[in-house]
Order: C-alpha cells, then sequence, then structure tokens
C-alpha cells in the first residue's frame, strides 16, 4: 500500500510539475517586462526633463515676461494698487489675522479714487456690484488677482462693462473677517473720468 501511494504522489507530480512550471515562466516574464517597462520610463522621464530645461533657458534668453498693465492704471489722485498690496498676516490667539499696512488703515472709511479691470459677477451688460482689480480677467470662471489686487464694488448707478480700465470713486472699507474673501469693498461708488 504505500508503493502505491508513493507511485500516486509521484504520478500526481508528473501531472502538477508542468502546469507549475508554465506558471512560473509566466510570472518570471511578468517580471521581466515589468523591469523592461521601468526601463523605459528613464529615458522618457530624462527627455521631458531636458526639453524642460530648453524651454526655461530660451524663455531666459528672450525674456518671456508677464505683461505689466501698471502703466495703464496710473491717474491723477488714484491710489496704487501696490499700496493696497501691502498686507501680511500674523498670528493671534490661534487665529491667523490679517495686519494692513498704516498707509491702508488711513484709507478706511475714506472717499478715494480707484482704477482698474472690471470682473463682471453679473451676466448683462451693466454691473452695479463687480470686481474691480489690478489685472485683466483672463478666464470667465477665475478671479484674475489674489485678494490684496481686488476690491469689491457696489455702484450707484450701472457701469458699463469694457475690457478697458474705468476709475472708479466712492467709499473704501478695509474687511478684516469678511467671509466672501474680500480684504476690501468700495461702496457708493461712481465711474468717473480718467482726466478729474
Amino acid at each position: 500500500m504505500a508503493r502505491n501511494s508513493t507511485g500516486e504522489v509521484r504520478a500526481a507530480i508528473r501531472r502538477v510539475a508542468p502546469i507549475l512550471r508554465k506558471r512560473f515562466k509566466k510570472t518570471l516574464a511578468r517580471k521581466r517586462n515589468k523591469v523592461a517597462r521601468t526601463e523605459a520610463v528613464f529615458p522618457y522621464l530624462a527627455g521631458i526633463a531636458i526639453a524642460a530645461g530648453l524651454a526655461l533657458s530660451a524663455a531666459w534668453q528672450f525674456e518671456i515676461k508677464k505683461p505689466d498693465h501698471s502703466a495703464m492704471l496710473r491717474a491723477p489722485g488714484v491710489v496704487s494698487w501696490y499700496t493696497l498690496a501691502k498686507v501680511n498676516y500674523a498670528r493671534y490667539n490661534d487665529k491667523t489675522v490679517l495686519q494692513f499696512d498704516d498707509q491702508i488703515n488711513a484709507l478706511g472709511g475714506k472717499a478715494m479714487k480707484l482704477r482698474g479691470f472690471i470682473t463682471p459677477l453679473a451676466s448683462t451688460g451693466d454691473q452695479r456690484h463687480f470686481i474691480l482689480s489690478s489685472k485683466p480677467p483672463t478666464c470667465p470662471y477665475c478671479l484674475p488677482a489674489g485678494p490684496d489686487e481686488m476690491v469689491e464694488i457696489f455702484c450707484k448707478q450701472p457701469v458699463k462693462y469694457s475690457f478697458d480700465p474705468i476709475t472708479v470713486f466712492g467709499r473704501f472699507e478695509i474687511l478684516h473677517d469678511d467671509a466672501s474673501g474680500f480684504y476690501y469693498r468700495m461702496v457708493d461708488a461712481e465711474p468717473v473720468s480718467q482726466d478729474s
């Protein structure tokens, strides 16, 4: 009986061994393919890195710059966007708070002129509530600048939307902790000509 069971085991091994060899070969082949694919990634990534380096060197060589609209926004008696950008963050009682420069704090509650580009908040051509920014809008679903370069405007009368910068006159408010995320707001605003 012992010989029969040993013979049966040997016969079973002979039947199973080719199946196991096949599976083992497939596993080895998969591992070799994986290594080959991994090795093929290196030249691809190296090519991307070289292309990026060439693009950066070309940009540096030709001095590609973002457009500067500050010349269009200068006008007599207009508060500069540079002044409004003087905002810092500080920790106070485990809370992050805004710290405005003294020049900005001096403007709070006073009437002033500001010149910038309209980012409309309504789909109509005339705007009573819009964002005035130091940069023109480039995407209908994106804000054009950071919160220190935007002012929420509430006008007394509708302003016609334009791609050109406009000048508005109104009461300036500093928003320390507003849910909208804006730092500044102008109320009772009116459009003024660039010369006045």
